[in-house]
């Protein structure tokens, strides 16, 4: 990487952290340098094999977690925000458009919901984010599929 273009990524990287925090009430520096490094990293998920997913939390409602979705989803490679979202729909979405995938209301949407839950833990490892199925064809067989779960995701 030459100078100028380390510069260049050393002013983007800056810049999100400035945007982030001037959309989102942080507890302290470092939670702006992580949600930076974090979504300077999508951009590299294929080269990694384990990637981690982003938790925003907070101690109440309504402090500012779909914000902060928002201002991430405004940077990441093809950022989707949910709020509701089906298991069936999470790999379709994910094999279909390689999002990544902010999931707000998680704590509503993951709380009673096995299914999802799963799906969403197996996309953590490349090796592991592959949802199985299979489906009946026109002529009565059935068909095994293999679906991708592998992207990004961040949890609010």
């Amino acid at each position: 990487m030459k100078n100028g273009e380390f510069n260049t990524l050393c002013n983007a990287l800056e810049y999100i952290k400035d945007e982030t925090k001037a959309h989102v009430v942080l507890q302290s520096e470092s939670d702006a340098h992580a949600i930076t490094l974090w979504i300077a990293s999508s951009y590299l998920l294929d080269h990694w094999n384990l990637f981690p997913k982003l938790l925003i939390n907070s101690p109440e409602r309504a402090c500012g977690k779909t914000t902060a979705l928002q201002v991430i989803e405004a940077f990441v490679p093809n950022g989707r925000i949910a709020s509701s979202i089906t298991a069936a729909a999470v790999y379709r979405f994910i094999e279909s458009c390689s999002p990544t995938l902010l999931i707000d209301e998680a704590d509503r949407s993951l709380k009673s919901n096995e299914e999802l839950n799963a799906i969403i833990n197996a996309g953590h490892t490349r090796r592991t984010a592959t949802k199985m199925l299979s489906t009946k064809k026109s002529d009565g067989n059935w068909e095994f599929s293999e679906l991708s779960l592998w992207c990004p995701q961040v949890i609010g």
